[in-house]
């Protein structure tokens, strides 16, 4: 090596003849590829150092080998003294990083509850000064109150929840760059619950059979299930006959007929696996339920030449959670020009609407049943402003300007 003694961190050397030492039983050809073409970061751990004498140092080289015989290239710095020879094995490279759950874990027996560590091993010269886990793409700080520990190199979860399963890596820095580890899938084990968390209610005619959906999620799947009936009066187990597993283990099916005003009330569902029984059941609140009522009370509001408010004041919801919907048509079409949607009450605001055009607007309330009948806003007309006075020019029903619309 040719300049001044100090360490060097490339991986292509510009060596004269390259010397192996016999007793190292190296061939030359394994010394000259590993030398000219060093593909990767050398692996080598510790100091290797040999003294040779009666040699021109200026083409000595140092070549380390490891208990599988490969060949691993270090950077290398001179020392002479009186003719003799000092190489030592000295390298500088980035960090090679592999990460592993702890030895003494199992990952396919990991529950909701467990301890958990990960071992973060690195190589490098010199040492690393920034170790950082990363969990499905983000970073993972330290945090104690919620049980999140980085020790040296390793990673400790304390009562790890299905919410800490995912994709993990460490990304370690020295002087010479920054690496990452190999992405680790991390699986956590828990027992069933529900994939809805609120009380869903299903709506059903006496003497109409409702097909009733138990979603639940779990790791591993449900291999069986369990339902309730429970009204004001008594609580009753279902017979199994009565419900189908899926064969993923996901979800069950109930078909439920209320005959009487009794059948009614609240169906629970409970799932099983492995791991264990699910706590909290999952609720179904079955009510007798049919189409909502319209609406009514429609009136026109806060009107422009080319906009105006409907609202209207709801009906009865069926038994079951309504929305709301108008359809606007031309006068000459028997298609709607479009139509609107609301959640929550049933008020619409219509805009870029065309002047001297006249409308009809149909309001309608709908839910898991149906629709119910339309309520009909009939000839609504916009004028320009010039020829505007005083308000939308209605038919001559204006007084009372909502009809029913049969369906």
């Amino acid at each position: 090596m040719l300049g001044q003694y100090q360490p060097l961190s490339a991986y292509h050397f510009p060596f004269a003849p390259i010397l192996t030492v016999p007793i190292l039983n190296l061939p030359v050809s394994v010394a000259g590829r590993a030398l000219e073409s060093l593909s990767s970061p050398p692996s080598f751990e510790g100091e290797c150092k040999i003294k040779m004498q009666n040699y021109d140092c200026n083409i000595f080289v140092v070549i380390c080998i490891k208990p599988n015989d490969v060949a691993d290239i270090i950077d290398v710095f001179r020392d002479i003294r009186r003719g003799d020879c000092k190489v030592y094995a000295k390298i500088k490279y980035p960090p090679q990083v592999s990460l592993q759950l702890g030895s003494t874990l199992n990952a396919d027996d990991i529950k909701e509850g467990d301890d958990v560590y990960f071992e973060c091993r690195v190589t490098a010269n010199p040492h690393w000064r920034k170790l950082t886990w990363l969990h499905n793409g983000f970073v993972l700080n330290h945090n104690m109150s919620g049980r999140i520990i980085h020790s040296n190199q390793s990673l400790v979860l304390q009562k790890v929840t299905r919410q800490s399963a995912g994709r993990y890596v460490c990304s370690v820095v020295n002087s010479e760059g920054e690496r990452s580890s190999n992405e680790l899938n991390f699986r956590v084990q828990y027992a069933p619950t529900c994939k809805y968390e609120k009380i869903m209610v299903v709506g059903a005619s006496r003497g109409e059979s409702v097909d009733i959906v138990c979603e639940i999620e779990a790791d591993p799947p449900a291999k069986s299930y369990r339902w309730k009936f429970n009204n004001s009066g008594e609580t009753l187990d279902v017979a199994a006959e009565r419900f189908a597993k899926t064969s993923n283990g996901t979800l069950s099916v109930l078909r439920y007929t209320p005959v009487s005003e009794l059948d009614y009330g609240s169906l629970s569902c409970w799932a099983i696996n492995s791991v264990g029984h699910q706590v909290n059941p999952c609720v179904f609140q079955v009510v007798a339920a049919g189409k909502p009522f319209p609406v009514r009370n429609c009136s026109l509001s806060n009107q422009t030449s080319s906009s105006v408010e409907v609202i209207c004041l709801a009906g009865f919801d069926g038994g079951l959670p309504q929305h709301f919907l108008l359809e606007l048509y031309s006068s000459s079409s028997a298609v709607p020009r479009y139509n609107m949607t609301a959640i929550n009450e049933p008020y619409f605001f219509l805009d870029n609407l065309e002047p001297d055009v006249t409308f009809r607007i149909v309001v309608f309330a709908v839910n898991a049943k149906g629709r119910s009948h339309g309520v009909v806003l009939e000839e609504v007309t916009f004028r320009d402003a010039e020829k505007r006075t005083d308000g939308p020019e209605m038919s001559k029903e204006r007084h009372d300007p909502c009809s029913l619309l049969l369906p």
